[in-house]
């Protein structure tokens, strides 16, 4: 069974029809007709992800080893940073996703001085700038971002 493709029917219950009338679906693959409701289910995608712009992925792969796991440790960080650029990025955060990584059973072999290190790599890459508050960074949002850009944008540039 292939579970990246499988389809899972939900009961109607559970959706917010988009649209008032039944609609017919035709399975592009199999040819087969359903009729139903358009409609959307709120925990479809649940999980966080984060976006990584291809377009800068010449910086990814051109980090080191501590840059690397910096870069992982930001993308944990952000993943409950939706639609900001802004993040703590400090001992703290790095104590803080130490405790998570042990919790979840992840032996990331990431010592304070290989996150120093990560970090001015990550800076010297543009891939992070330090902000006004001391610990705090900018994420670059045309490297890697969580949500929508221009919602970010909108907000942080009424900050000023």
């Amino acid at each position: 069974m292939n579970y990246w493709n499988e389809k899972t029917l939900v009961s109607s219950n559970k959706i917010k029809p988009i649209k008032p009338s039944p609609s017919t679906y035709k399975d592009e693959v199999t040819g087969a007709k359903y009729e139903g409701f358009v409609g959307k289910h709120a925990t479809l995608d649940a999980e966080p992800f984060i976006k990584v712009f291809m377009s800068k992925f010449d910086l990814i792969a051109s980090l080191s080893s501590a840059g690397m796991k910096a870069l992982l440790m930001l993308q944990w960080i952000i993943k409950d940073k939706k639609d900001s650029s802004f993040v703590m990025f400090d001992r703290r955060a790095w104590e803080q996703y130490d405790e998570d990584m042990k919790r979840i059973g992840a032996k990331p072999r990431f010592n304070m001085n290989t996150f120093s290190r990560g970090v001015r790599e990550l800076q010297e890459f543009d891939i992070i700038r330090e902000a006004s508050r001391e610990g705090e960074y900018q994420v670059n949002p045309s490297v890697i971002f969580n949500g929508r850009r221009e919602i970010a944008m909108k907000k942080e540039i009424n900050l000023k």
